[in-house]
C-alpha cells in the first residue's frame, strides 16, 4: 500500500512540475521587419519559400486594422495577435479583412506572416 502512495505522489509531483513549466513557456520569438504607425499603410510584394516575419505596432486607443492578402501561388498565413498571444485575425487565403482593436491602455500587437512557398502581395492599413 505504501508503494502505491509513493508512486502516486511521485506522479503528482512530476505532473505538477510539467504543467508549471508549460505555463511559463517563453513568448514567441519574432523577426520584426517593420513597425506600423497609426494612420499609415504598408504594401509589400513577397516571394518566400518558408519562414515567418512580423510587423509590430503599438496603440492606446480604438483602432482599425485593414488587411489584404493576394496570393499568386503557394500559401501565406497572416495572424494578428497581441503581446499576450491573443489572436484577433487569421487570414489563410486571398481576401480582405478588417478588425477593430480596443485596448484599455497602450498595447503592443504583432502581424505575423508565415510563408509556405508563397508569392503575392499583402497590405496593412492602421487607422485610429
Amino acid at each position: 500500500m505504501k508503494s502505491r502512495h509513493l508512486i502516486l505522489g511521485t506522479f503528482i509531483v512530476t505532473l505538477t512540475l510539467f504543467l508549471t513549466s508549460c505555463s511559463n513557456a517563453p513568448k514567441t520569438k519574432r523577426t520584426i521587419i517593420g513597425e506600423i504607425e497609426p494612420n499609415s499603410q504598408i504594401t509589400q510584394d513577397f516571394s518566400k519559400f518558408s519562414g515567418t516575419e512580423s510587423y509590430k505596432f503599438t496603440i492606446s486607443k480604438e483602432s482599425t486594422l485593414k488587411s489584404s492578402l493576394k496570393l499568386r501561388t503557394g500559401k501565406t498565413y497572416i495572424t494578428v495577435v497581441d503581446e499576450d498571444g491573443k489572436e484577433y485575425l487569421h487570414i489563410s487565403s486571398s481576401s480582405e479583412e478588417e478588425v477593430t482593436l480596443k485596448p484599455n491602455s497602450e498595447k503592443i500587437y504583432y502581424i505575423d506572416l508565415k510563408y509556405d512557398n508563397g508569392i503575392g502581395t499583402y497590405s496593412f492599413e492602421l487607422n485610429n
